[in-house]
């Protein structure tokens, strides 16, 4: 606790950023008639307030390095500070003259009661004291607040997060029956036939993506939608404690002992959250579980088909051979026609090894080489998970997937009745066209069971894929903070790629070098420009910021994060630019920088 009171450490960014003094704050710090000491007492206060969000008790012990900073703009000696009065009335007097010229409020009663709504709505996001105790502090940076004693500030939290805990169960108490109590109690007691809690049953993942595996994750997906958890409304509560990362995962990681000690109050919320949670991860998991199952036999199927070829090639080298042998007699001029024949069963090659070709002939390929056929050999084992998975999970889509959707449905209707024959009107428009030769020959030949075995393999991998399309698609939707990274992600590379063009377009956007290293290192030239103007303009961005907030404009971080520093307006694309470097030089002020523009 004593360390919240004190300075600690500084960065060289903070530095900068908080012990540079702007000509108003000279002319704040240095009237007529006040010692060195004072002086730097009094810019050691201005600076560490917006920093720390309070003055520590000791002035004094501020950062060896800021001091020697603020002492160099004052003209003074560091060591001054050593002097400056250690009366508490003093540094009281001078907090309120700083807090004053900022524009910063001391901690009243209507600035901690704002306070503790902001706590109030973060704990219903976040559980942790030392998060919430963070956020409080940058709350009243933000509010220009002075931050209370570290102890109040810790009862804040501490009465927030009871709050939050008491809000919870309000807002879930229309599920909370007596009924569901008992259900969610009884998550807590070893199951014999499991040897363990359902808690614990529901929280253990599989280890590997094998038929058992996905039968185990049915099952758990099973009991949970006998307890209503896919049904479960719990949209009440900020999104952030719905998630795993906060109750759900908090009841994932206590055990069963842990959460029946706990009063009601939090526990019923904690296994409601998981249990709705586990509805949702569970399902995702039977899904990912199917993905993998069959895409692991789809690789070993193509393996095997790859060893086939190779062994293929091998034992055609001799009917190689013959072919090669056959063409230099066919294309050979000075050969009559009616003496092809004889040479071809004669002397040159013989009925021997004519007869010895056609015995190692083999039949033609299809257009996928063999590897759906490949496929078909692991039949058997996708048939132990597969019916289960299609009998737990209902699929959707748009018209492109009408067929597909269509199969799904015969197919979970063969497998419920005991079917083996594929209905005449089954639809087939979803399989590619390098499968359909084996559709066809299935058809050809009579055999129901073939077809059936590729039929039904081509509908497992058309799902598969179309599951496989569509789980960033959905991620897209259901998480606003994904489609705000993919959304900032895009508007920064479109203004980074604005400035290659503008930089480019200044060349009358042309390569003019003949050769490749030549055109290589043009464009090496361009990326370097790219990257000066980047670094040169998010500099300045950067002391521009610092200098609104040092004037008590405030800037929001979150909203700084989407500001690109890809800009070209201040870039003179055209004719040529004589710079005198000793007057450019003279132009840098004490912190190496050009004066801003007003």
């Amino acid at each position: 606790m004593q360390r919240l009171r004190e300075f600690p450490e500084i960065s060289r960014e903070e530095l900068f950023r908080y012990f540079t003094l702007s000509p108003a704050d000279l002319a704040f710090v240095a009237p007529q008639g006040r010692g060195a000491n004072v002086r730097l007492g009094l810019a050691v206060i201005l600076c560490s307030l917006p920093w720390l969000g309070f003055v520590p008790d000791k002035v004094a012990t501020a950062p060896p390095v800021a001091v020697a900073r603020l002492a160099e703009q004052l003209n003074v000696d560091a060591a001054q500070l050593r002097s400056y009065s250690h009366r508490p009335q003093t540094r009281s007097e001078h907090v309120r003259l700083v807090a004053q010229y900022l524009g910063w409020r001391p901690a009243g009663a209507v600035e901690l009661k704002e306070l503790d709504e902001f706590l109030l709505a973060r704990a219903m996001e976040h559980d942790s004291p030392t998060l919430l105790f963070r956020l409080a502090c940058e709350y009243l940076i933000s509010a220009r607040v002075i931050r209370p004693d570290p102890v109040t500030l810790v009862e804040r939290v501490a009465h927030a997060r009871n709050q939050a805990q008491a809000e919870t169960y309000d807002r879930l108490a229309h599920e909370l029956t007596p009924q569901r109590c008992q259900e969610l109690d009884a998550l807590l007691v070893v199951d014999p036939s499991l040897g363990m809690s359902r808690l614990t049953w529901l929280s253990t993942g599989p280890v590997e993506a094998s038929a058992a595996a996905v039968k185990a994750e049915i099952d758990k997906l099973g009991f949970l939608r006998g307890l209503g958890a896919d049904t479960l409304d719990i949209s009440v509560l900020p999104a952030e404690r719905r998630r795993r990362r906060f109750l759900a995962t908090m009841g994932r990681r206590l055990t069963g002992q842990a959460l029946e000690r706990r009063d009601p109050q939090r526990r019923y919320p904690i296994l409601l959250t998981l249990l709705a949670q586990s509805a949702t991860d569970v399902l995702d998991e039977v899904v990912q579980l199917f993905d993998q199952a069959i895409s692991a036999k789809f690789s070993t199927a193509e393996r095997r088909m790859r060893d086939e070829l190779a062994e293929r090639g091998k034992s055609g080298e001799d009917r190689q051979a013959l072919l090669d042998d056959l063409l230099s007699i066919i294309t050979d001029l000075q050969i009559a026609d009616e003496e092809i024949g004889g040479l071809i069963r004669g002397e040159k090659i013989g009925w021997e090894r004519l007869r010895a070709a056609i015995a190692q002939a083999k039949p033609r390929l299809p257009r996928d080489h063999g590897h759906l056929a490949a496929l078909a050999a692991s039949y058997s084992y996708l048939r132990q998970f597969t019916p289960a998975v299609l009998s737990s999970v209902r699929f959707a889509g748009g018209t492109a997937a009408t067929e597909l959707l269509i199969a799904l449905n015969m197919l979970r209707e063969l497998n419920a009745t005991g079917g083996r024959k594929v209905f005449d009107d089954a639809p087939t428009g979803f399989v590619p066209t390098k499968w359909c030769g084996y559709l066809d020959e299935a058809r050809k030949s009579g055999s129901a069971t073939a077809y059936r075995h590729y039929w039904e393999l081509c509908v497992l991998l058309g799902l598969r894929d179309g599951l496989r399309r569509t789980i960033y698609a959905v991620k897209y939707l259901s998480d606003p903070d994904y489609r705000r990274k993919i959304s900032r992600q895009l508007n920064k590379g479109e203004s980074l790629h604005a400035l290659r063009r503008d930089l480019l377009y200044a060349h009358e956007g042309m390569i003019r070098a003949r050769h490749l290293e030549s055109q290589t290192e043009q464009a090496w030239c361009l990326t370097l420009a790219t990257n000066a103007v980047i670094a040169w303009t998010a500099e300045y961005y950067g002391l521009a910021v610092e200098q609104m907030r040092r004037e008590g404009r405030r800037i929001d971080d979150e909203v700084l994060a989407h500001v690109s520093p890809a800009h070209s307006e201040n870039i003179n694309f055209f004719g040529a630019i004589e710079v005198d470097i000793d007057a450019e030089l003279a132009q840098l002020g004490p912190t190496g920088y050009r004066p801003l523009l007003s």
